[in-house]
């Protein structure tokens, strides 16, 4: 009976702390979060959240279709951001950085900067 109850009490303590680390990252920014990044792979909306404006260029839509080809979508925030928002997007980022590497390998980024590598040089060149 007691080694139930040692069980069942040890159970119980590992779910709260899992529900307070959940907590607090969800707490940490309301758009991205650790449970907004799951619910994002889940629903096929996979997205990378990068800091700062776009860079324009003839050939956003071709990049577009790289990250498309690698399952993700770039978006593109301003830097007038709260630290708390900041949090939130690195852990969003963390897990749909994890969630790529099972989807496309290992080295799926640096193979994805090659090829954005590739078509940007190729839009700097048209634009000179």
């Amino acid at each position: 009976m007691r080694k139930l109850i040692l069980i069942i009490g040890s159970i119980l303590i590992m779910v709260i702390l899992v529900i307070i680390i959940i907590w607090q990252n969800y707490k940490n920014s309301p758009e991205y979060n650790f449970i907004s990044a799951k619910l994002d792979i889940k629903n096929g909306n996979a997205r990378i959240i990068n800091m700062g404006p776009r860079k324009i260029t003839l050939k956003d839509k071709e990049i577009d279709e790289v990250s498309d080809k690698y399952g993700f979508k770039n978006i593109f925030i301003g830097y007038d951001t709260t630290k708390q928002n900041i949090s939130g997007i690195n852990n969003y980022n963390e897990v749909m950085e994890a969630y790529l590497k099972v989807r496309n390998g290992i080295n799926w980024r640096k193979y994805y900067q090659l090829e954005f590598d590739s078509i940007y040089k190729e839009a700097s060149i048209q634009n000179n």
